[in-house]
């Protein structure tokens, strides 16, 4: 069951025991019902069916037990009873019979009959006996929003302790997260730098050593690894091949030179000796000079090729290799 009205309203008067003053006196009387002081709509609690509905209700100067008011009479499920009194007016379209729904407005509140100011006298039946209707209604009141706000505050305190706890725990455990990278990141650190120093000695040792070996030398001779051992090795035979090369670009006047020179030396001592013996006939001399010239020039020539071209070793010499592949134009 809902409230009979929207908002908060005040109780003027509540469920039980009370003194009023009747015709100017103190009198105590059993209230069997709760009063809500003001004018508001009235709606119905829940689903119900009209059972009792009056519009002879008036207001009075000076009131009494036995001025009428407007009520309306709701009977609900489970054997509730809901009464309305002291109505200013009600709904026309309701009637005795008159099916009701949970909120729908009857009419507003007044102080039609025994009543000093505009309020609704709420009351509440359970079978055939008045019941406090604050035990199963929970109305809307300045006190009822005010426990609802301070449960609502509490809970909230709760939750935002719970929150609190959590944070913190986390918290914690980030700062330990965080301690722990800071450690390996100084563990790692100080391994670089470890590391790098290692390599930094290495290179000024490999420099050094490098240094002292270029500054090594003996009579004069720059000893780099292994170059000074070879050039002692090759001796005279590197010198003179060396000077061939640079001295003969072209292949076939090495080759030449390099198995014809014995013609030229024994061709110089023969002149020598024949000037020495025979300086009267030069003519002569010079012919017989050229003449061994030419038979060793030409007894060179041919071992040049058998050396080279002979590749069946028959003492034949492939000219085709000699002059190269014919290309076709």
């Amino acid at each position: 069951m809902n409230s009979p009205f929207f908002g908060t309203k005040k109780i003027t008067s509540k469920y039980g025991k009370r003194s009023i003053t009747v015709n100017g006196k103190q009198v105590s009387d059993f209230h069997y019902g709760v009063d809500f002081g003001g004018i508001f709509r009235v709606r119905s609690i829940d689903n119900g069916v009209i059972i009792g509905i009056s519009r002879k209700g008036r207001v009075a100067k000076t009131p009494t037990t036995k001025t009428p008011a407007n009520y309306v009479i709701i009977k609900h499920k489970d054997g509730f009873v809901s009464k309305y009194w002291h109505l200013k007016s009600i709904h026309p379209g309701l009637r005795k019979g008159t099916k009701v729904v949970s909120g729908q407005v009857i009419g507003f509140s007044g102080k039609t009959g025994y009543a000093t100011g505009n309020h609704l006298h709420f009351a509440l039946m359970k079978g055939k006996k008045y019941v406090n209707p604050t035990l199963y209604i929970t109305f809307p009141t300045v006190s009822n929003l005010l426990k609802q706000k301070q449960e609502k505050i509490k809970n909230l305190n709760i939750q935002i302790q719970d929150l609190r706890s959590i944070h913190e725990e986390k918290l914690e455990n980030l700062q330990k997260e965080q301690n722990e990278l800071r450690a390996l990141y100084d563990e790692e650190l100080i391994a670089l730098k470890e590391e790098s120093e290692a390599r930094q000695q290495a290179l000024l040792e490999q420099i050094q050593n490098e240094r002292e070996l270029f500054k090594t030398s003996i009579n004069g001779d720059i000893l780099v690894t292994g170059i000074g051992e070879e050039l002692k090795a090759r001796g005279l035979k590197a010198r003179w091949h060396s000077w061939v090369d640079t001295t003969f670009k072209s292949n076939y006047l090495r080759q030449l030179f390099k198995y014809t020179w014995p013609a030229w030396l024994f061709a110089g001592i023969t002149s020598v000796i024949y000037f020495a013996d025979n300086l009267q006939d030069t003519q002569d001399g010079f012919t017989s000079v050229v003449a061994g010239l030419a038979v060793t020039v030409g007894a060179s020539i041919v071992q040049y090729l058998v050396t080279n071209y002979d590749k069946n070793k028959d003492g034949r010499v492939d000219l085709t290799d000699i002059a190269g592949p014919v290309q076709s134009q």
